[in-house]
């Protein structure tokens, strides 16, 4: 399986060539192409949007502006889109933007608000009940079991997966699957945590019983 996300921080000449946003785009830094580019076999016809048509979306930038419109956001390039203007905001133009879905507000941070020290570009979702947890979305490319002349071999079929982020005492971590892999991530609080979680009895797979264990990580944690 192939990830494409979290963007070097630099942007490849023919991204930039297309970006229009007037003084701001004097800030941008050329130069090499993304990380992860999708397997030659699926071309360019393929889902690389988080969703399939275009949102209502509020941008502020590292500049103080702010604009409204219908965008996409763009997994692959981490680039949301304006489909009627041809505008395009780069994520080292935008410091956080917010996605509305009816009633429901959405709120995406920077990926270096969060993580100062990343080498990556990009944006995360917050989560209203931890300033320390976010969403990250990406794409994964399914592929075939085996290769072909030393290459994967794949099925066509794309993905757009989560991943959960926490910041415990400005450790970035990526969420595991199993309540006993997060506790071995803290031995020095182990057993502590341990009889936290269960005489609470919490589950890691539970929104609000995480934030509860990431607040409690940063309170104990040292």
């Amino acid at each position: 399986m192939v990830f494409i996300g979290f963007q070097t921080l630099q942007l490849n000449a023919q991204v930039l060539e297309e970006i229009n946003l007037n003084a701001v785009v004097q800030r941008l830094k050329i130069i090499e192409a993304p990380e992860w580019e999708a397997p030659e076999s699926f071309g360019e016809h393929y889902r690389k949007h988080l969703y399939l048509t275009e949102k209502p979306i509020t941008i502020v930038t590292y500049e103080g502006d702010t604009t409204s419109g219908y965008f996409l956001y763009n997994l692959k390039t981490e680039i949301l889109e304006d489909p009627s203007s041809g505008r395009l905001y780069p994520f080292n133009v935008v410091r956080y933007f917010t996605l509305e879905e009816g009633s429901k507000e959405s709120r995406f941070s920077n990926l270096t608000e969060f993580n100062p020290k990343s080498k990556f570009g990009g944006f995360v979702l917050d989560w209203d009940c931890s300033k320390n947890i976010k969403t990250k979305f990406q794409l994964s490319f399914e592929s075939y079991e085996g290769s072909v002349d030393g290459f994967q071999k794949f099925n066509g079929k794309v993905n757009v997966i989560e991943k959960t982020l926490i910041k415990v005492q400005g450790r970035i971590i990526e969420l595991p699957e199993h309540k006993n892999e997060l506790i071995d991530l803290f031995p020095n609080v182990r057993q502590r945590l341990k009889k936290f979680l269960r005489s609470n009895k919490l589950r890691i797979q539970k929104k609000e019983d995480l934030c509860q264990i990431v607040d409690w990580l940063s309170k104990n944690e040292n």
